[in-house]
């Protein structure tokens, strides 16, 4: 069971509420990005050995970030990536993905940073919205 708790924050919450409402008029692309500040340095323990965590940013992190981007654009249709293992000899350190939905929209990327924030700006053919919520 995966606990995909961001829905519920309130900064997500609102960003909905104001997608759902139009306001912003069509959304045409995004930028997202999870930030994930242990995964920035070699270390070790669970989240840098496979066979313990299944893999590195896009299973543990990234999933949470593609969760919350489902909720406020339906479901992906595609997705082209590209990821890295430079911290970590066994897991991604780093990915870049794009995810095409099924109006056209598109964006993303995941990748470790310095903080624990996930951030997401929409452009739209309106007003555009940013969001960002730290841990």
């Amino acid at each position: 069971m995966v606990g995909y708790m961001m829905r519920y924050a309130e900064t997500y919450l609102k960003a909905k509420s104001i997608l759902t409402s139009g306001v912003l008029g069509k959304v045409i692309t995004f930028g997202a990005t999870i930030y994930v500040s242990q995964l920035f340095r070699t270390g070790k323990g669970w989240r840098y050995d496979k066979s313990q965590s299944g893999g590195g940013v896009v299973i543990g992190q990234a999933t949470h970030l593609i969760d919350l981007l489902q909720w406020f654009f339906g479901p992906v249709q595609s997705v082209s990536a590209r990821t890295r293992g430079w911290y970590s000899k066994d897991v991604e350190d780093f990915a870049h993905a794009i995810l095409n939905f099924a109006d056209g929209l598109y964006g993303c990327s995941i990748r470790p940073g310095a903080s624990d924030t996930i951030a997401c700006s929409k452009y739209a053919s309106r007003p555009r919205l940013k969001t960002a919520r730290s841990r």
